[in-house]
């Protein structure tokens, strides 16, 4: 569980989290990410897969401050292979979080052969390290509280199957 900064966007606020022990954040933008990385956070996952020339701004943001570990989140094979290779021309090393689809049909990869695959794959790389899965149930916000738990929980049931099937 992380803060989401796109809530505040102050870096008073990401220092009050610091304070109180929150050590990992997530942002949406990547201005956001820099921000945080001027405050002293040392883990920062961008909530976005990072297409096109994002992808060199998140190199270029790792590369300029190297003590922290950045992260994004990735739900394809190709995008994968090219942020493992921007990443190792860069001498630098993300963290890929593989974006799940939790049935709103969004975003991300539905959970099964292929984001085990894609799983795989992060395993592999050199540059681009297998950071775990991104699991989101914003579809559910609108339900009372007991709804909402149950459908989270048959949401995820898939990702925790695909999980117990990786670890086997």
């Amino acid at each position: 569980l992380r803060p989401h900064v796109k809530t505040h966007k102050l870096p008073q606020i990401v220092q009050m989290h610091l304070a109180h022990g929150v050590s990992k954040v997530k942002c949406a933008t990547l201005a956001e990410a820099e921000m945080v990385a001027q405050t002293g956070v040392k883990d920062i996952l961008w909530a976005y897969q990072p297409v096109g020339p994002n992808q060199t701004l998140l190199i270029d943001l790792a590369q300029r401050y190297p003590d922290v570990q950045f992260g994004c989140l990735v739900d394809n094979e190709m995008v994968a292979r090219q942020l493992e290779a921007k990443a190792a021309a860069g001498k630098s090393r993300l963290n890929g979080w593989i974006e799940t689809d939790k049935g709103n049909g969004r975003t991300g990869i539905v959970p099964g052969p292929g984001a085990e695959a894609l799983a795989k794959q992060l395993s592999d790389a050199a540059a681009l390290q297998f950071a775990g899965f991104h699991v989101y149930d914003g579809q559910f916000g609108h339900l009372a509280i007991d709804d909402r738990i149950e459908a989270a929980n048959a949401a995820f049931a898939p990702v925790r199957a695909m999980v117990d099937r990786l670890e086997a």
